[in-house]
């Protein structure tokens, strides 16, 4: 189904985020706690939801 290889390209990409995601927590508190961050992290509702198989 198409949702698997966007599911694909997700968890291959899934090494990249962590790094990323790691490094921006290790910036002082001011940075890493800031609104603008938090709110972009923040998990949605749609989030939660599972893929169509469309």
């Amino acid at each position: 189904p198409r949702w698997y290889d966007g599911q694909r390209a997700a968890e291959s990409r899934q090494g990249t985020l962590t790094e990323y995601f790691n490094s921006l927590m290790g910036l002082p508190m001011k940075i890493s706690r800031c609104p603008h961050l938090l709110n972009f992290f923040k998990v949605r509702p749609d989030d939660l939801k599972l893929p169509n198989d469309s």
